[in-house]
Formats: C-alpha cells, sequence, structure tokens
C-alpha cells in the first residue's frame, strides 16, 4: 500500500535529516581555530546567487518601475 505524505512531511523529515547530519559533523570536526571562524563569518556576510540575481534585475528593470504611472487620455 502506498502511503501519501504531505509536502510538509517531506520538509520536516529532510531538515530532521540534515540536523542530524549536521551534528554528526560538529561532534567529529576539531575545535575551530581562528582562520576556520574568519572564514565562517565572512560567508556569513557574502550574499548567495539568488540575492545577487534579485539585485541584479530589480537594477535593470529599475526604468520600467520608476517612471509614474501615465493616465490615457
Amino acid at each position: 500500500m502506498s502511503e501519501h505524505k504531505s509536502l510538509l512531511t517531506y520538509l520536516a523529515q529532510a531538515l530532521e535529516h540534515y540536523r542530524e547530519d549536521r551534528q554528526s559533523e560538529v561532534t567529529s570536526a576539531p575545535p575551530n581555530t581562528h582562520t576556520e571562524r574568519k572564514h565562517r563569518r565572512l560567508r556569513w556576510l557574502l550574499p548567495n546567487g539568488g540575492t545577487i540575481l534579485i539585485v541584479i534585475i530589480l537594477l535593470t528593470t529599475q526604468s520600467l518601475w520608476a517612471r509614474p504611472f501615465q493616465a490615457s487620455l
């Protein structure tokens, strides 16, 4: 019998799996050094590809949405 699961169930299972993987990485990883902490902070501050793409789209379409609406006569 096939069991149908909702999208939220799949997402919750994926999140649990991710957390288990991260926890095993944290417990097996050596203590952080100064350079590793710097690298993590730098990575946190840099935008990801999706953010850069949205900014580029907004900047290139600026002339379209920045104009005032003109009433048709």
